[in-house]
């Protein structure tokens, strides 16, 4: 398995998702909050449903959410003087990974569309999203190309069920914010732009809590690896 060094170290390696929050809350906060922006204006002003624009849209739409995803990644990192990056740093080093990133996607989701092309192929593409569920985590990490898939599929070996589990959890949790605000709008009587205003913070909180609770998880996989690798050695 070829690696290329990382440029900067991961931190807080056994950090939890409120530590990891709090090491660069700017950045993130920044992230998330404009994650959840673009996604109103991708809701609100989306022109046409007709299949060619939709799939210009939402490839566009991709490419920013993997942007933004990279930057809270970015956030979570150490600058050489010990201090968390800027936003604007975290930026950068976004722009930096995202072409590997989306390269590294596409390769997982054409063996994923493979696997699930048939109902009995199904169970055998639920196991390679959930085994290559951290690939962005180990691009940025150094790792490429297939290098990265393999990374990511061996921090489950002997644990796929119980990061399965986990993941069921921080989604459960991302995503209730946003069924709340779902259930007032389908249930009250609020105003479009208070609706909007709602879905802002809901949608901000779901990226962010899912990017550090998926990080903290991802370390904890890692640790849990090098330990293992340790004992038996």
């Amino acid at each position: 398995m070829q690696r290329v060094t990382p440029a900067r170290p991961r931190p807080l390696e056994s950090a939890s998702a409120a530590a990891l929050f709090r090491w660069n809350p700017i950045a993130l906060s920044a992230a998330g909050l404009a994650y959840a922006v673009l996604c109103g204006v991708y809701g609100v002003f989306t022109p046409s449903r007709d299949f060619v624009p939709w799939l210009v849209l939402a490839i566009i739409q991709v490419s920013w959410v993997m942007t933004l995803f990279l930057t809270g990644l970015a956030a979570m990192t150490v600058k050489a003087d010990g201090r968390p990056p800027s936003f604007v740093d975290c930026l950068r080093m976004a722009f930096t990974n995202v072409e590997a990133v989306n390269r590294v996607n596409f390769r997982a989701g054409l063996a994923e569309l493979r696997a699930a092309v048939t109902i009995v192929g199904l169970p055998r593409a639920a196991n390679l999203l959930v085994r290559w569920f951290f690939q962005a985590h180990a691009v940025f990490e150094g790792y490429k190309g297939s290098a990265a898939l393999d990374y990511s599929s061996s921090l489950l070996d002997g644990r796929w069920w119980p990061t399965y589990r986990w993941l069921l959890v921080i989604w459960a949790v991302a995503l209730l914010p946003i069924c709340i605000v779902f259930a007032l709008q389908i249930t009250t009587d609020l105003s479009f732009p208070v609706i909007i205003l709602l879905r802002i913070p809901a949608l901000a909180f779901a990226f962010v809590y899912h990017l550090c609770a998926i990080t903290a998880l991802y370390n904890q996989l890692k640790q849990t690896r090098i330990t293992t690798a340790t004992m038996a050695a």
